[in-house]
């Protein structure tokens, strides 16, 4: 369908006056307190002339519907939930409304949420120009990724396929196991999939298809190549029957990956080959991870579009800014936004004015040739959403000396990175904005328009989260005793606020982790006395009670690495593959009765271990049935039915 803003719109695209200030009015600004002895978590909000009422609506982080708490009167500012739980994470909006129009503010929240330790598989489409001249760099970020938590599956992409077949390889993964095969990441020329006719701009010479990667990640429906769609300027956009474009607008079912694109070829201004773009990309990613650059948890906000003729598109970069900092955080530039970003770090930004492909008004792509400090960078501006072009700015934000890893088109529609405060990686709040209003439903958050459009990308590494802290340093592993046991030793991390440490062990670097600490150790030593017969590769992850914006979580750094060979070891690797696991276990995590799900074709025993790898509970398998697990201690634990595994947390 054919999808245009009036055309008052697209004048004032072109000519609207800045006000910064107008388009933080159209944001309810929320603080956050949590209180983990009530529990109880209290929201303030500013107060502004005009207001008639208030509403305060909840839902948990993985649900679609929101559930409304409190209506509230025209003067207050302050609301406490003392209906949560400890280790929940809760998002809430407060509705504000001034005679007939309604302002939104969103955060996400929670109290002492658990650690992570697995975050799912990564399916990494890899060119293969790039796999072959970079391997030594490619192996060291996905040693990465591991430290993190994430599995990785790299595939090389031969240049000879095109998209079908290379969304057939990436659906065959993810099918195996659709809940933990979660992510992907594009990673150099993969193919640029376009579909539908779209001017999210309003300009009518960019009326077309537009780069799609969210193709990739939607299964269910029947992407079709039949209309006729040949009036846009730029060739790349002219969408015609059998053309290989398809004709999709709005995207056709939900979104099962986290999808991001590391895309740096055609970035001519930079003056280097792509093999050194791409090998300063990876290397400024560790960097991050390993908190090296220690950036100040701030936003820095320039907007030149004002209101839009009601539109206020640039409010999208005061929203993240309150949600993931705070309103003392969230700093307005006033047309000192590339100045400031010289000089002064900040992990969140946004600039929206008028633009093309390469700028708008306070950016253009050459000026990222030079150092600019910011991590999470939006932008919103005619054409350079339409990011598969020589030297567009979105990619060269990324591709830059600087600190700039992830960059996206927002303001149309509104993107939401309200979950990254607790600890979510930034693909996570890439797929709910995604699956924000597709096909018409589903709408969680404020859309903005376009919303549902087959063109929101992420530019960058999906796998990043917010709150990078310090490793633990100069891991070693030495066998003991008889060969039977492993000394490992580490030094402690430059995070003063650390509680405890994590460790791991897998027969190979690449392989199935298993924890072997149900709670953090808090020394700088540990013994395991059950090894593996053989290789054992251990890591060791700091863990802190992360404070943010939105509540407390255990987050934890990357891993740091050592191996041992045991000789006389008697440990058990848990599962075969705990990512293509087969069976369901609910709720999990539980207070020790869990009901199990198995395969009808699944028979035998079912067996319960501890992270040492003991055997603590069995029982004859049936296709339903009760696991009662009351009489073990609160940690980690691992079923297994025959070949299938899942890992289980037992809350007190």
């Amino acid at each position: 369908m054919k999808r245009k803003l009036p055309a008052l719109l697209c004048g004032l695209l072109l000519f609207a006056a800045a006000d910064a200030q107008i388009a933080k009015q159209r944001v309810v600004l929320i603080d956050v307190e949590t209180d983990a002895q009530g529990p109880s978590i209290t929201l303030r909000w500013n107060n502004v002339a005009g207001v008639t009422g208030h509403s305060v609506v909840r839902k948990e982080v993985n649900n679609w519907g929101w559930q409304p708490l409190k209506i509230l009167g025209a003067q207050d500012t302050v609301f406490t939930d003392t209906t949560v739980e400890i280790g929940k994470i809760y998002e809430y909006y407060v509705q504000r409304q001034i005679s007939t129009t309604y302002l939104y503010g969103f955060v996400a929240t929670g109290i002492e949420i658990p650690e992570i330790h697995y975050r799912g598989e990564v399916f990494i489409a890899l060119d293969s120009a790039l796999n072959a001249a970079i391997p030594e760099k490619l192996t060291e970020f996905y040693t990465t990724l591991v430290g993190d938590g994430w599995r990785v599956h790299p595939v090389v992409i031969s240049s000879s396929w095109g998209v079908v077949q290379v969304k057939d390889t990436i659906k065959k993964w993810h099918l195996i196991n659709p809940h933990r095969h979660n992510t992907l990441l594009l990673f150099g020329d993969i193919p640029v999939p376009y579909s539908g006719n779209l001017n999210p701009d309003a300009h009518p010479d960019h009326l077309g298809a537009w780069p799609s990667d969210v193709y990739y990640g939607e299964f269910a429906a029947n992407w079709t190549d039949a209309n006729n769609y040949p009036g846009a300027t730029r060739p790349e956009n002219v969408n015609l029957p059998g053309d290989g474009k398809f004709d999709q607008t709005s995207i056709p079912g939900e979104l099962k990956l986290q999808i991001g694109r590391v895309y740096l070829d055609n970035l001519t201004l930079f003056g280097l080959t792509r093999d050194s773009l791409y090998t300063r990309y990876l290397t400024k990613d560790i960097a991050y991870r390993m908190n090296e650059w220690n950036v100040p948890r701030r936003a820095l906000i320039d907007d030149a579009l004002g209101a839009l003729g009601g539109e206020y598109p640039g409010r999208n970069g005061f929203q993240n800014g309150n949600a993931l900092f705070g309103a003392e955080n969230t700093i307005t530039a006033y047309d000192t936004f590339i100045k400031i970003l010289r000089t002064e770090p900040y992990l969140f930004s946004h600039a929206s004015s008028t633009g093309g492909y390469t700028s708008n008004k306070q950016l253009n792509s050459s000026m990222f040739k030079t150092a600019t400090y910011s991590v999470f960078q939006t932008s919103f501006g005619s054409y350079h959403g339409d990011w598969d072009i020589n030297n567009n700015l979105l990619r060269a934000e990324i591709a830059g000396p600087g600190y700039g890893l992830t960059a996206v088109w927002a303001g149309r529609p509104q993107w939401h990175f309200l979950h990254m405060t607790m600890g979510a990686p930034i693909g996570f709040s890439a797929n709910v904005t995604q699956n924000n209003f597709i096909d018409g439903n589903h709408q969680t958050y404020d859309p903005g328009y376009g919303a549902g459009w087959v063109h929101v990308a992420l530019m960058g590494d999906p796998t990043l989260r917010l709150h990078a802290m310090s490793p633990a340093k100069n891991a070693t592993a030495t066998t003991i005793s008889n060969n039977d046991q492993v000394s490992l030793a580490w030094d402690a991390s430059d995070d003063t606020t650390v509680i405890g440490y994590h460790i791991y062990r897998s027969d190979t670097l690449f392989g199935i982790w298993n924890p072997v600490t149900q709670v953090p150790v808090n020394s700088l030593t540990y013994t395991d006395i059950h090894p593996l017969k053989g290789n054992n590769w251990y890591m060791v992850r700091a863990v802190k009670l992360e404070s943010s914006q939105g509540g407390t979580y255990y987050n934890m750094s990357q891993g740091v690495f050592s191996s041992a060979h045991a000789a006389n070891g008697d440990g058990t690797l848990l599962g075969t593959d705990l990512a293509n696991a087969r069976i369901r276990v609910y709720p999990n995590p539980g207070t020790g009765i869990f009901h199990l799900e198995l395969p009808a074709t699944v028979s035998g025993n079912v067996l319960v271990f501890d992270m040492t790898g003991k055997a603590v509970f069995e029982a004859t398998a049936q296709s339903n049935m009760i696991v009662n697990l009351t009489q073990l201690r609160s940690g980690i634990y691992l079923i297994r039915v025959g070949e299938y595994s899942e890992k289980i947390v037992v809350q007190p």
